[in-house]
């Protein structure tokens, strides 16, 4: 698991050269989108509650 890992992030470090070095308007989009990911992610879970609603518990009905 760890030699995948290790084996993506050098593939995508070499894509991410590679983009730069061809076409910074593409590898600039593409800083820019995943910016915009975790910023919006990070403004949705500041939005929602911490605990969620507590669920009405009733009684599980066994058919007969």
């Amino acid at each position: 698991m760890l030699v995948g890992l290790a084996v993506t992030v050098v593939v995508l470090g070499f894509f991410a050269a590679d983009t730069l070095q061809n076409s910074p308007e593409t590898f600039s989009a593409m800083i820019g989108i995943a910016a915009l990911a975790v910023a919006i992610d990070f403004i949705w879970k500041r939005m929602r509650p911490s605990e969620p609603a507590a669920a009405v518990a009733s009684e599980p009905t066994l058919p007969p």
